[in-house]
C-alpha cells in the first residue's frame, strides 16, 4: 500500500535520541566524573539542584545525589559528604566517588580523612575488621602502598588477619593492573 510504509528519512531523527536513552540506561546509574565541566548555572538554578542533590541523598540514591552536584558545581565538601554517607551505607558506588575525588583533589580534605578514620574506628572496635580494611582501601590516597589497611591489618587480631592480607594484597593487585 503506498503511504503505509515509512520512509528511511524519516526513521533518522529518532536514531541519536535512541542512542542518547541506550547510553543512558548504561552509564545513568553511575558515578559521573569531575574531570568535565558543565554548563554554568545561575545562582537560582545552581539552589534548585542542591535542592534535588538533598532530596536524593535522603532517598540515599547516592549516585544521583553526586551527579547532580558534579553539575552543580562539585563543591568538594558536599561531595566529600554524599561519598561518606555512601561509605556508611555500603553502597557500590562509593568506591568511584573516591577514586573521582583523588583524581580531582589529589586526596581527601582534612575533616574528610577525619570522619573516614571514625568510621574505621568504629568498625575496628565492633570486630568488623574486614569492613575497617575495606574503608581504607576504598578511601586510600597511597595506593599501591596502603599503609593505611596495613595499621588495621596490624592491630587487627591474628584469627583474621589472612583474610585482611588477602583483601590488601588484591588491592595491591588491582592497582597495579590498572595502571594508576
Amino acid at each position: 500500500m503506498p503511504g503505509s510504509r515509512t520512509r528511511p528519512a524519516a526513521r533518522l531523527p529518532v536514531l541519536p535520541l535512541l542512542a542518547a536513552l541506550l547510553a543512558c540506561l548504561g552509564g545513568c546509574s553511575g558515578v559521573d566524573s569531575l574531570g568535565t565541566a558543565g554548563p554554568q548555572l545561575t545562582d537560582a538554578e545552581r539552589t534548585d539542584v542542591r535542592t534535588q542533590v538533598d532530596r536524593a541523598l535522603a532517598d540515599k540514591r547516592y549516585n544521583l545525589a553526586w551527579n547532580q552536584e558534579a553539575k552543580a558545581g562539585a563543591d568538594r565538601s558536599r561531595l566529600e559528604a554524599i561519598a561518606l554517607a555512601a561509605l556508611r551505607d555500603h553502597s557500590r558506588h562509593a568506591g568511584p566517588m573516591y577514586a573521582e575525588l583523588r583524581a580531582r583533589h589529589g586526596g581527601l580534605s582534612g575533616e574528610a580523612r577525619a570522619e573516614v578514620a571514625t568510621e574505621v574506628e568504629a568498625a575496628s572496635q565492633a570486630g568488623r575488621w574486614q569492613r575497617a580494611v575495606e574503608i581504607e582501601i576504598l578511601t586510600a590516597d597511597d595506593a599501591p602502598d596502603f599503609r593505611r589497611a596495613w595499621a588495621v591489618y596490624r592491630a587487627a587480631p591474628p584469627d583474621v588477619g589472612s583474610e585482611l592480607l588477602a583483601a590488601i594484597l588484591a588491592a595491591k593487585e588491582a592497582h597495579g593492573e590498572s595502571g594508576d
